[in-house]
């Protein structure tokens, strides 16, 4: 009899364990992709976030949300340690970091390619 209380009491601590484990799954499946969602985000939830690039290498922040004149939404980064400020379709970017960072495959070799942010070329998403 004391056995099978044993046993019984066991049987739920797993299942409690399991229980605690799915829910920390689900909470970081949350913000495994969530690409569709940092489209409809709003301008001012994106401004301001950390840009981290392959590896995890902080490239920059976000200092603004620009449309450019084909009509697509593009970030304007403060690359890291510069004075720079380029210009990236927000599309290559994805959350991570619960929200706090946009994170890309890009590299820093990638945005000494990519183009200045010319204020003239571009009108702000916030309008």
């Amino acid at each position: 009899m004391k056995i099978s209380l044993a046993l019984i009491a066991a049987g739920a601590l797993v299942g409690s364990m399991a229980m605690a484990s799915e829910k920390t799954i689900a909470g970081e499946a949350e913000y495994a992709d969530v690409s569709a969602p940092l489209a409809a985000m709003a301008v001012d939830d994106i401004e301001g976030l950390i840009v981290n690039g392959a590896g995890g290498q902080k490239l920059g922040d976000v200092d603004e949300v620009v449309i450019d004149r084909n009509h697509q939404k593009m970030v304007v980064i403060g690359l890291n340690d510069s004075t720079r400020e380029v210009v990236v379709p927000l599309s290559r970017f994805h959350l991570t970091g619960k929200g706090k960072i946009l994170s890309s495959d890009l590299t820093m070799a990638d945005l000494a390619g990519a183009p200045d942010y010319d204020p003239g070329d571009m009108t702000s998403a916030d309008e």
